[in-house]
């Protein structure tokens, strides 16, 4: 049985700013727990790995898309599902609807105790777009409760089971805009895409436990949000990102909730398409060679020019980490001087366009995450807040099941006390080293899934840091098997 991810992000849609924020909270962390603050085990979307090696996807036929769906008791007023599919950039959708009682032949359970509905469709192999729908009543012509879209690559001749939920506690977020990087001096109303799942990894249809609160880094203006929280499904299809068309060197958009493990961010670069690199993300390792970088542009003109320092990315650039070597108008060399963690490189050409490369680093021989400026007289920082790993053992096993995080405390000395509510199966959190004000503690992951809270105390402060261990790559549960 193999486990995929389900998103409704789009690449095909996406700019490369989008595409660069989705990767850098994919890559594995190196060195197994030097990973940059922040990281998650969010994957892009891909085909189910088992049927995508046998040459199934998109090569004709029929798959069925199989959800699994639970109606907790408190969601008794659902009385009807909708599933439908359409193909990018196709006519019709394939709808059915089903009706949900205890009495239907596809649910088990009781309203009392709860349902279990598997709902099939049959659609023909590839990338399909799906929507869920919940009704108040027993046919489509009833009141529309809530709705949630995502997309999945469906496998000829196989059943793939999609997990969702009806309501549910955040516990996983994604995020993409459907254009990261627009053209300048334009005005765009750019849908933000939102993906939430419960801790079981399950898509949530309907209402959330508790919002998804939404944010924007821009202070200029340029951009604004039409929601700054959304507190269901149906509102999460509905969030826009408006844009007046002035410059702006970028902007964050973030979507966090008090109950997820770890926040999501997309990065926004209006004009930054104008110069492309490839390949659009760099995994740089110290000590290896060097990493070759192209850049082009459909309206740019050489010679083009990378800088390790710039002053729209802050203390993100790539200052002091990474040496540049040009090898040609349009070609570059890319190394590591040591350390691992994120940064950007600005590109730029002889027209003044400008562009970016994110960058993760990789130092083999460096297990601490970077740490952050000590912290205001008497309160403690934790960087990162939340992390969120995979098992180190048994089948939901992945290279990214450790992670060190700093905390720091303006005249502690680095002197902390740690306690936490983990279950040994679950993760364990250690002291790794101390310099100056900070502390690097050791997160690792053990064999069983779950989530706990780790608690630092310094001179009269406390801060604390919530751990997940989760399914690895996934941010919604699907499963795959031939028939």
């Amino acid at each position: 049985m193999q486990r995929d991810i389900i998103t409704r992000m789009k690449p095909a849609r996406l700019g490369a700013g989008a595409i660069a924020a989705a990767l850098l909270g994919s890559v594995v962390a190196c060195a197994g727990g030097g990973g940059s603050p922040g990281s998650a085990a969010f994957l892009p979307p891909q085909a189910p790995a088992a049927a995508a090696a046998a040459g199934e996807i998109h090569a004709g036929g029929t798959g069925i898309a199989s959800f699994t769906v639970a109606i907790p008791p408190a969601q008794k007023s659902v009385r009807g599902i909708a599933v439908a599919a359409r193909r990018d950039g196709a006519g019709k959708a394939l709808t059915k609807f089903f009706a949900i009682a205890a009495s239907a032949p596809y649910c088990t359970g009781t309203s009392t105790a709860g349902l279990t509905c598997t709902l099939e469709l049959k659609v023909p192999a590839g990338s399909e777009s799906f929507t869920l729908a919940s009704y108040a009543g027993s046919d489509a012509k009833s009141k529309l409760l809530a709705q949630v879209a995502l997309q999945h690559a469906i496998a000829a001749g196989a059943i793939d089971t999609i997990d969702a939920t009806v309501g549910g506690e955040v516990a996983y977020l994604q995020i993409a805009l459907a254009i990261a990087a627009p053209r300048t001096g334009r005005t765009a109303a750019i849908p933000l895409e939102i993906s939430a799942a419960d801790a079981r990894g399950d898509v949530i249809l309907g209402a959330y436990a508790k919002p998804i609160l939404l944010s924007d880094s821009d202070a200029s203006g340029a951009t604004a949000l039409t929601m700054r929280s959304v507190r269901s499904s149906t509102q999460a299809e509905e969030v826009v990102l408006k844009y007046d068309g002035a410059g702006l060197h970028e902007a964050t958009i973030g979507a966090d909730s008090a109950t997820a493990a770890a926040p999501a961010t997309v990065a926004f670069t209006p004009g930054s398409a104008a110069i492309e690199a490839d390949p659009p993300l760099l995994y740089v390792v110290y000590g290896t060679a060097a990493s070759a970088v192209a850049i082009s542009g459909p309206k740019t003109s050489k010679p083009y020019a990378i800088s390790t320092s710039a002053d729209r990315f802050g203390d993100r650039a790539c200052t002091g980490m990474i040496a540049v070597t040009r090898d040609s108008s349009d070609a570059f060399s890319i190394a590591s001087t040591g350390g691992s963690g994120e940064c950007w490189l600005a590109t730029t050409d002889a027209k003044g366009h400008a562009g970016s490369i994110p960058v993760l680093l990789c130092d083999p021989g460096s297990t601490a995450t970077p740490g952050p400026s000590p912290s205001p007289a008497g309160s403690i920082s934790v960087t990162p807040s939340k992390v969120a790993l995979c098992p180190s053992s048994g089948s939901n096993a992945c290279d990214n099941d450790a992670q060190d995080v700093v905390v720091s405390q303006s005249g502690s000395g680095g002197d902390f006390t740690e306690s936490d509510d983990c279950n040994a199966s679950v993760a364990t959190v250690a002291q790794a080293s101390s310099s100056g004000d900070a502390a690097t503690y050791h997160v690792a992951a053990q064999s069983s899934l779950g989530t706990c809270t780790a608690t630092f105390t310094g001179s009269g402060s406390k801060a604390t840091l919530s751990i997940a261990v989760q399914q690895p790559g996934i941010i919604i549960n699907t499963r795959n098997h031939l028939r």
